[in-house]
């Protein structure tokens, strides 16, 4: 929570419960990953669908700064305030034009065209930092004057493009909830390009959620709310060691033998 930037995502989290037998619950695991100076995932269990968990973990602790997330309705009483910052998905945004392509192949294809040149500028931006074997606040600068170089002039076209033809689709078409996802966001999705510390997209929070969809085929459910809870302490320990590099066993049974020691 001292992140300058906080990434997050949610994921279904099935859970038994004892007083109801024979019966799953449907609850929530969130994660949260940490910026580059606060390099830890964090996963958080709560047990339903509503915004109780990510009030508890960012608004009851007074989080302030910028949340890369996928605009969905539960975050928007956290941006009221101005406290924190939303930061778009271009790859969410992508999506829906991408569903929209066999039914309107023209304008999809000139905006995922378009997406896909802000894309290319990020990648241009993550092998000049590499080979110039840059420093942090180095990285940064050259990613703003890369996006306000490129980015910018593709990213005002697109905006005009969507506001012309917002006016020539159907209104209930896949194109029309296309277009009008990226206007509604336009703000939160435009933001990264002036700082340097922000991603393009929410990728890095989906990737990391990936721990929990894929395990669920094999464990099914959690056995109780509290194996949730100690899941995700489990689960925050275990992603956090993959994001450094670290054995996770030999992590754990570090931790075990001190702790037994201690």
């Amino acid at each position: 929570r001292a992140s300058k930037v906080l990434h997050t995502d949610a994921t279904r989290m099935p859970f038994l419960d004892p007083s109801k037998p024979g019966k799953t619950l449907s609850g929530q695991m969130w994660d949260y990953v940490g910026d580059r100076d606060h390099a830890f995932n964090i996963f958080d269990f709560c047990r339903d669908h509503s915004a109780t968990g990510i009030d508890a973990f960012l608004k009851a602790h007074q989080y302030r700064g910028y949340l890369n997330a996928d605009a969905h309705n539960l975050y928007d009483h956290l941006f009221a305030v101005g406290d924190i910052i939303e930061v778009g998905c271009w790859a969410h945004a992508r999506r829906y034009f991408y569903d929209a392509k066999e039914s309107d192949p023209a304008r999809a294809h000139v905006v995922l065209a378009r997406i896909g040149r802000l894309y290319a500028a990020e990648a241009e931006a993550k092998r000049l930092i590499a080979a110039g074997k840059l420093d942090a606040l180095e990285a940064d600068a050259l990613r703003v004057k890369i996006r306000q170089d490129q980015s910018l002039i593709e990213i005002t076209y697109l905006k005009q493009w969507l506001l012309d033809e917002q006016l020539k689709v159907l209104p209930k078409s896949l194109m029309a909830q296309a277009i009008g996802y990226a206007l509604r966001h336009w703000e939160a999705l435009t933001r990264y390009l002036v700082n340097g510390m922000l991603d393009i997209d929410n990728n890095i929070a989906e990737l990391t959620l990936r721990h929990i969809a894929i395990g669920r085929k094999n464990w099914l459910f959690a056995g109780s709310a509290k194996g949730a809870q100690t899941a995700a302490t489990l689960f925050s320990v275990t992603s956090s060691c993959h994001r450094h590099g670290v054995d996770v066993f030999a992590y754990l049974r570090d931790i075990l033998h001190r702790l037994a020691h201690a």
